[in-house]
């Protein structure tokens, strides 16, 4: 899946677990309206508001151990230091961390290593 792609997915996740809070003021049928369109390619969400739509769900953090199970792949694999860490230690940002996984893939299709 691209990159661009994997947002999307991301966007629409996030848009559904919040259909219940949409419904109770009123908005249900606009995220629904604005899930079909994602999904259609007619607008996109940008990496920004996927990560506000991630924080608005309570599902912006992971944990430095969870990303390796998150990303699938071994922790040799994983420079830490290209995903965006929060205040907390050892938390990072679980939107960043998935498109990173996205890079790893990429690069493993193509056969590239990373440095050592």
């Amino acid at each position: 899946m691209k990159r661009n792609e994997r947002l999307q997915a991301l966007c629409r996740m996030y848009l559904r677990k919040m259909r219940h809070l949409a419904a109770k003021h009123g908005l249900g049928g606009w995220v629904d309206s604005t899930i079909k369109a994602n999904a259609r390619a007619e607008c996109s969400g940008t990496e920004h508001e996927v990560r506000m739509l991630s924080r608005l769900c309570d599902d912006e953090r992971v944990n430095r151990d969870d990303i390796q199970g998150l990303l699938s792949c071994s922790l040799c694999d994983i420079d830490f230091g290209k995903i965006r860490k929060l205040p907390r230690h050892g938390i990072y940002s679980k939107v960043d961390a998935v498109m990173y996984g996205e890079k790893i893939k990429k690069r493993k299709k193509n056969g590239k290593r990373g440095k050592k």
